[in-house]
């Protein structure tokens, strides 16, 4: 299954999409994997907002993250060691 919450994503569509990943049964070898690119117009918050997400990933029980973009810097030091997949 493919979630793609590419187009105008922000915080609060980002939360419900790693929900719904979340939801997603998952076969005996599956993983749950988010690929997330950078929502590069939150202003001055942007760090911070990106930061928050890792809780989501955690609450969702997201297997990995592969993100891209400087602004997921601050969620990567966030993120438990065993999710981080690669970030460029």
């Amino acid at each position: 299954m493919l979630i793609d919450e590419s187009y105008n994503a922000n915080p609060a569509s980002m939360r419900a999409a790693l929900a719904l990943l979340g939801q997603a049964a998952v076969g005996p070898r599956g993983r749950r994997i988010a690929v997330l690119g950078e929502m590069l117009e939150l202003g001055p918050l942007g760090a911070e907002l990106h930061r928050g997400l890792a809780q989501s990933v955690v609450d969702n029980s997201v297997d990995l993250v592969f993100c891209a973009g400087s602004l997921y810097q601050s969620f990567w030091e966030a993120l438990p060691s065993e999710r981080r997949a690669a970030m460029p």
